[in-house]
């Protein structure tokens, strides 16, 4: 309550940040629609409850916040066994299958 309704802020005036506050026009969506966007030359995986996926055979840790989701194993051009992981169009890491486990 003091922080936001009493307590003046210097970067807006002096005037609380509650004075400032405006509700978005946007609604929010009470579920998010699935993401198809992956291209023809994607390995689309699904990720378990547990936060990981299997790539060729291999298990692999990506993040309990993906659980449920779908995400994208895209291989680098001129690196054979090498993929890059997507979650739509966010970029998450590279796995290398060339290495050992």
């Amino acid at each position: 309550e003091i922080y936001n309704h009493v307590r003046p802020h210097q970067a807006i005036g002096m005037v609380p940040p509650a004075t400032r506050y405006r509700l978005s026009p946007r609604p929010f969506p009470e579920r998010l629609d699935p993401i198809t966007e992956y291209g023809p030359d994607d390995i689309v995986i699904g990720v378990d409850q547990r936060g990981r996926i299997t790539l060729f055979k291999r298990p692999l840790v990506v993040s309990t916040a993906l659980k449920g989701r779908l995400i994208a194993a895209r291989p680098r051009p001129g690196q054979e066994g090498v993929y890059d992981l997507y979650f739509a169009h966010h970029w998450l890491d590279v796995v290398d299958l060339r290495l050992p486990r």
